[in-house]
């Protein structure tokens, strides 16, 4: 065969190849569930996604609240609420959420009070950041209340719940630990393709083969033995990342926190607002004797930075036998989200912190 056969049977066999992947690619595409109208919209924007207004529920703002005045109405006091999930409201009625809560109880006391839910599923530090840059701060809040939990600090592009698809490139800021990623996420994830911009479906699926998830030693690696007692320490199901890694100050996942929160406090004093940080436990945190405490090193952190903190574990133990997290079902826990009970604390334990002139709180 000449050496112009071979090379025509070569390009043949990669034409077919390329056909083949192509079919194979748009074929797992079409399986991919979508809502016709989905949570999410995908933007050409430094916060990367937001709420979709044409879901149910959610204005025109893009927010899971009513639409807000722009500029701020005169006498009016405004608290901005960022956070992901927890702080938008998952399982619960928007009423119920934590920010129309705290709106209430802070309108009763003769001043005209407004508390804006900028909470969206799957948020971290970075995009609450961007979100205030951006667009928050257009709100002209009084006081900006960013809601921290702990899977804040896990790898976007597992967290991004509905959106790591679509979202065609990941800041390198908007990453925790670059290394964690190199090594355990972009692997799971596959290649981008290049014309698209988008993970390949085929691809994504071959290397899921080897997701080590699907070891049955997997799940020990969500556990560590302390004081002779086995103790949960997984602060997402998308990976192993443990809750070690926020008691640790000097872990990358902290000093990308650090960063995060550093930038948005500036912003919001600039604005002449300030920042007070929720942190919001898990729900096996509750447990008598749990001995992972990332609580501890917030403690550290905001007596250094003179920061308002607000932790809520102390008022989550207290109450823990009045349903503050759903009931388990069957081998899974959520473990993030708080019921409209929770709801309710977290709203009573702000309520002070945030009033219109209240003093300064250091001390988580």
């Amino acid at each position: 065969m000449s050496v112009r056969a071979w090379a025509a049977n070569g390009l043949l066999a990669l034409a077919a190849g390329a056909l083949t992947l192509g079919a194979g690619e748009l074929a797992l595409r079409a399986t991919v569930r979508r809502p016709r109208v989905p949570m999410h919209v995908v933007c050409d924007c430094p916060y990367l996604y937001g709420l979709n207004p044409r879901r149910p529920g959610i204005s025109a703002e893009g927010l899971r609240d009513r639409l807000f005045a722009i500029p701020k109405p005169a006498g009016t006091y405004r608290v901005l609420v960022l956070g992901d999930s927890i702080a938008y409201g998952v399982g619960v009625e928007p009423s119920e959420t934590f920010a129309k809560v705290l709106e209430r109880r802070l309108d009763q006391r003769g001043r005209r009070v407004e508390v804006i839910n900028g909470g969206v599923l799957g948020y971290t530090a970075y995009n609450e950041l961007e979100y205030y840059l951006a667009r928050g701060r257009d709100f002209q809040p009084d006081a900006v209340v960013v809601a921290f939990c702990m899977n804040d600090v896990v790898d976007p592009e597992l967290h991004w719940s509905g959106t790591r698809r679509e979202v065609p490139d990941v800041p390198p800021d908007a990453i925790p630990d670059p290394v964690y990623h190199a090594t355990h996420v972009a692997r799971l994830l596959g290649p981008r393709l290049p014309l698209l911009g988008r993970r390949s479906e085929v691809l994504r699926r071959l290397a899921l083969l080897r997701d080590p998830r699907r070891d049955p030693s997997w799940r020990t690696r969500l556990y560590a033995s302390v004081g002779g007692r086995t103790w949960p320490t997984y602060i997402t199901g998308e990976d192993d990342l443990g809750i070690q890694v926020l008691t640790d100050g000097d872990s990358p996942q902290w000093r990308w926190l650090r960063a995060m929160y550093g930038r948005l406090r500036s912003a919001v004093e600039a604005d002449h607002a300030r920042l007070v940080v929720l942190i919001v436990p898990l729900a096996y945190q509750l447990e008598d004797g749990y001995p992972f405490r990332p609580q501890d090193e917030f403690q550290r952190y905001c007596r250094r930075q003179r920061l308002t903190c607000v932790d809520l574990l102390g008022a989550f133990r207290a109450h823990r036998g009045e349903g503050l997290f759903p009931p388990a079902q069957g081998d899974w826990a959520d473990i993030w989200h708080p019921t409209a009970a929770g709801h309710a604390i977290i709203a009573a334990e702000l309520a002070p912190v945030v009033a219109p002139q209240s003093p300064r709180r250091t001390d988580p």
